[in-house]
């Protein structure tokens, strides 16, 4: 509904109502209302200027000096300093109100047009992916309806952006040194660094950004028609015109109440007629499916990718890349004879309510691609174009060119394109006539071939696995292409690792957007789907995004902060938890797989976990498999309280869940104690070598549990330790005669003592008169043995011991 005073040229405010907010502009054609209809709370924060659209030359943008409002047409017109007039159709619709720009004219300039941006009040979630801010009562987002409408403002260029900050949250110490640069942004890396650090967070999108008042909507569009210059990381490009304008650029901005936000978005996508997918007959935002585990296995013997699957009781596998290369995307490969063998495998799976999944790097391309190997393809992304400034005769290795802005970047293959050859140079020259030293011609098996001056020299952009990548014209045969793999074959999950090298076309979001659109379009029913990166309009596309890697540290140690960080990330945007990667490995026990699974309860987030034949060399295969079936059942089914979900959520909590029945389960709390050490060292002839180690235990008193870990020193893995003894409070004793080495692991269960190989193999029962047990509070524990010589390996020891039992029910049957 619209009231105004008057049709054209009034004095009064404009007011909007949808059914559960009014967006209120003034005469200036400012938004000074965005009110919650039931409370008559206005968000719109007073003293930030709120333009309804903004017009933009490079960063520089302008807010209408007049505006009028035609009711019959539903159009507003608003002239600018500039000259230019643009029209905008307001439509107030019953759950949001509707905003397409119709015309600019004259466009004096003009390249971008912005809607807003839009101050709120709101600042406990700010959705900077998916374009919704919101706090216990209400709700206030924006919703792009075209792929070119993009999120962010134009000064942050056109990838959809986000950035770390340091900014603590409750509870979470700041050093000392970095108190005065709360709000300023870090650099992260978390796969150099292992992890971040817990007092910094990480945006991941510009749709909704944090404001000292609250938070900002923003989203634009631009003219895509004309060539401009850009930044590529820290070198500069030449971007490449596509048919893209900003008119007919439209949103939906509305506001509702919090638990409502999924609900009008739902209404927002059908209404618009917005990707809308739908999985095993459900919303995909709301399919219980986008947060279970799942399995990812690389080998090639796919009976038992299925029997592992089965045992564990997953639905989905990834089975990682099936690709001949990655540009063509040919199906032909060690593990697959085309796409029909996959076919008959994904199949296969279904018949057993399995889905299978693949991954790819998106429009990375290898250098063994037709695309690029023998003959190059002449859309392959370049950094910008030079002119030959000399002949080039077939055996030179001296390239002369007029101009070496694009060439003297310092990273990737520094890979040249001349006609149809590929030639690489080490260095650029310090000074004219300007060349490129060090050439390699005929590079990736492209043809040698003279070349004549004034012809192009093209600096191509590397993937960062140094190959290349498509322009923005010829990124749409890799969709089209990876959807037609998705109908040939069966799969249901594609993974769309690298998303973010679309953005290399110096397009961003947009690029992003044209590419997944047209991947969906073209699919014949719909795929789940993950990836690296997310924008706004993807947001209504995936199903799922899953980061977070184990290859940096320790289980417990690796990416954990980041991992953590995400969850709060999917919390703001509205999308299912996901853990990300694990590994299953050969010396994991109960301990590790359940460290993982507490976490999965903690967030309701599901996880990969990479499983391969050498999980059988495991002696505590069928334990883990067992805790991860049970764990994750009790999870869907609701069975953990919310006091015991918080108690997840903290890391260095332990947990061990024991099956009582098909529905309920003894949650049972585990002190898991590290760090403790008996190794070599000097001592007098004749005195043994003991070490002592207090050990409090907050449990009741019980059986004793413990681990020892043998590791090398200097890789020596035939010196022993003998002759072990471990004295518990000075009146139980354990005594172990048999030769320690490296590879040999102890561990006793309370019940027996038990001698393994390196993988937790039972070798030999350790007898013993009676097993000693833990009393409540503080344990003494003396340990005390023979070393063969100073490279006897050094003994690893944990300690363990159980709280009281707390049974858990399915809430959920």
């Amino acid at each position: 509904m619209l009231f105004l005073s008057n049709a054209v040229g009034y004095a009064a405010d404009l007011v909007f109502n949808t059914t559960y907010m009014t967006l209120t502009l003034d005469n200036a054609g400012h938004v000074v209302g965005l009110t919650d209809k039931v409370s008559g709370t206005n968000y719109k924060p007073q003293g930030e200027a709120a333009a309804l659209l903004s017009l933009c030359k490079g960063t520089e943008c302008m807010k209408a000096s007049s505006f009028e409002f035609n009711a019959k047409k539903k159009t507003a017109t608003l002239k600018y300093p500039n000259g230019s007039v643009a029209v905008v159709k307001i439509e107030a619709k019953a759950d949001y109100v509707r905003l397409e720009l119709l015309s600019v004219e004259p466009r004096n300039g003009v390249e971008v047009a912005m809607w807003g941006p839009y101050p709120t009040t709101i600042s406990k979630l700010i959705g900077e992916t998916i374009g919704v801010v919101r706090d216990d009562k209400f709700a206030i987002g924006v919703q792009s309806l075209k792929i070119n409408t993009i999120e962010g403002i134009p000064e942050d260029g056109d990838n959809p952006g986000g950035g770390s900050f340091y900014d603590p949250l409750p509870g979470q110490k700041l050093p000392d040194a970095l108190k005065d640069k709360i709000g300023q942004p870090v650099n992260t890396d978390v796969n150099g660094e292992g992890d971040m650090p817990e007092y910094v967070r990480m945006y991941r999108g510009t749709a909704a950004v944090k404001k000292p008042y609250g938070s900002e909507l923003r989203f634009y569009a631009r003219n895509r028609n004309l060539p401009r210059k850009g930044q590529l990381g820290s070198a500069m490009q030449d971007i490449q015109p596509v048919n893209s304008d900003f008119i007919g650029s439209a949103i939906a901005l509305f506001g509702c109440p919090e638990p409502k936000t999924l609900d009008l978005i739902e209404k927002i996508e059908l209404a618009e007629n917005l990707p809308h997918p739908m999985l095993n007959g459900v919303w995909v935002k709301r399919s219980p499916r986008t947060a279970d585990a799942y399995m990812l296995y690389e080998g090639k013997e796919m009976d038992q990718c299925l029997a592992y699957a089965k045992e564990l009781n997953f639905k989905l596998i990834h089975i990682g890349d099936v690709f001949k290369s990655w540009g063509h995307f040919g199906l032909e490969s060690e593990r697959f004879n085309g796409a029909a063998d996959l076919k008959k495998f994904t199949a296969k799976a279904k018949k057993d309510s399995i889905s299978i999944g693949i991954h790819t790097l998106t429009t990375f391309t290898q250098t063994t691609d037709p695309y690029v190997s023998p003959i190059p393809s002449d859309s392959l992304e370049k950094l910008g174009s030079s002119v030959l400034a000399k002949d080039l005769g077939e055996n030179d290795d001296v390239i002369f060119i007029k101009d070496p802005s694009f060439f003297k970047n310092p990273t990737g293959t520094k890979t040249v394109k001349i006609g149809k050859e590929l030639i690489s140079y080490k260095a650029v020259s310090a000074g004219e006539p300007w060349q490129l030293t060090g050439c390699v011609r005929g590079q990736f098996k492209t043809a040698i071939a003279a070349h004549k001056s004034g012809v192009m020299v093209d600096k191509l952009v590397n993937n960062g696995y140094g190959g290349f990548l498509p322009n923005i014209h010829l990124q749409d045969q890799y969709a089209k292409r990876l959807a037609q793999v998705c109908n040939e074959t069966g799969i249901d999950l594609m993974d769309f690792d690298g998303f973010e090298a679309l953005d290399a076309t110096g397009h961003g979001a947009f690029a992003q957007n044209k590419f997944i659109d047209l991947w969906y379009k073209n699919l014949d029913r719909y795929r789940m789907t993950c990836g690296s990166n997310t924008s706004h309009y993807y947001w209504h596309i995936y199903s799922y995004m899953n980061w977070g890697e184990p290859w940096y540290s320790a289980l417990r140690k690796s990416q954990v902060n980041y991992r953590i960080e995400n969850q709060r990330y999917f919390e703001r945007n509205l999308m299912p938890g996901m853990l990300g990667w694990f590994k299953l490995e050969t010396e994991y026990r109960p301990e590790e797989i359940e460290w993982i699974q507490a976490r999965s309860a903690a967030f309701n987030a599901g996880y990969l976990l990479r499983v391969d034949e050498t999980i059988e060399k495991n002696g505590f295969k069928n334990e883990l498999f067992t805790a991860i079936k049970e764990w994750q059942k009790a999870r869907k089914a609701g069975a953990f309280t919310s006091a015991q979900i918080e108690r997840f959520k903290d890391p260095a909590t332990e947990f061990h869940l024991s099956k009582k029945s098909e529905n309920s389960w003894d949650l049972i709390p585990v002190s898991l104690q590290t760090g403790f050490e008996h190794k070599y060292r000097q001592v007098q002839t004749g005195e043994p070598i003991l070490t002592r180690f207090k050990v409090k235990n907050d449990n009741d008193a019980q059986p004793f549990q413990f681990y020892i870990i043998p590791a090398a020193v200097e890789g020596n893995k035939t010196a022993a330790v003998t002759s072990l003894t471990l004295d518990i409070n000075n009146d139980q004793t354990i005594e172990i005669t048999e030769p320690i080495k490296a590879g040999d692991r102890i561990f006793c269960d309370g019940k027996t003592i038990y001698l393994c190989d390196a993988t937790w193999n039972k070798v030999k029962e350790i007898k013993t008169a009676k097993l000693p047990a833990w009393v409540a509070g503080e344990n003494e524990i003396v340990v005390k043995s023979e070393f063969s010589d100073n490279q006897a390996p050094v003994l690893k020891m944990e300690f363990k011991s159980f709280g009281k039992p707390e049974t858990v029910t399915a809430a959920k049957l």
